[in-house]
């Protein structure tokens, strides 16, 4: 999420669904990392990371219904990717918010790579990690693709879930059995009759 980008009716939609998960419990001691090391297209440095302006700051905490304290700082840059990702705290859950979402094929610093979702994952075998991704296409399809891929980086089980709109879902990826059927079981019974909207992979 780069500071550009702050506002859009999307960040309503990303607050509103961890609000409604944070409100019942279901997201525990959460963090947020705006993964905002990058270059824009107009091949412009963007405003590192620890130089939104404060009032960016509240209002990127305001929409998505967290507090400033809650909001990663990172030493280490983005393009840095394994000194990046170790310093998200070990415990808790984490929602990692990058402009376009998870890379299966050509990867830049708009996307989250698999290879830094498993370290993430494996810190706390409870643990939830939320992971924008905006799709362009089948949604459905691109979901597929991206557990799929993340799945086959491990031996680990993973288990998932998603909240899929138009051109957005919001994943949720645990190796913990029961969070994602929790949380699936929440907008579930939020949407009713649209649960279709939801779907949830959970392995034995």
């Amino acid at each position: 999420m780069e500071p550009q980008h702050i506002g859009d009716a999307l960040d309503y939609w990303k607050g509103a669904l961890l609000g409604s998960l944070s409100r019942r419990s279901l997201l525990s001691d959460l963090r947020v990392d705006r993964m905002t090391d990058e270059v824009d297209i107009a091949d412009q440095p963007v405003i590192p990371d620890g130089q939104w302006t404060p009032l960016e700051r509240q209002l990127y905490a305001h929409l998505l219904q967290i507090t400033t304290a809650q909001i990663l700082e990172h030493s280490k840059p983005l393009v840095s990717r394994e000194e990046y990702f170790a310093e998200i705290p070990k415990s808790g859950d984490v929602f990692l918010d990058p402009d376009v979402g998870v890379a299966t094929g050509r990867c830049r610093e708009c996307h989250v790579r698999i290879p830094d979702i498993w370290p993430v994952l494996k810190a706390s075998p409870s643990r939830v990690v939320a992971i924008y991704q905006h799709v362009r296409g089948d949604v459905t399809a691109r979901v597929d693709d991206v557990v799929s891929a993340i799945a086959d980086a491990s031996e680990k089980r993973l288990h998932w879930c998603c909240y899929e709109s138009g051109t957005v879902a919001m994943l949720f990826l645990s190796l913990d059995h029961e969070r994602p059927s929790l949380i699936a079981a929440h907008f579930q019974d939020c949407l009713n009759p649209r649960t279709e909207r939801i779907r949830v992979c959970l392995h034995p």
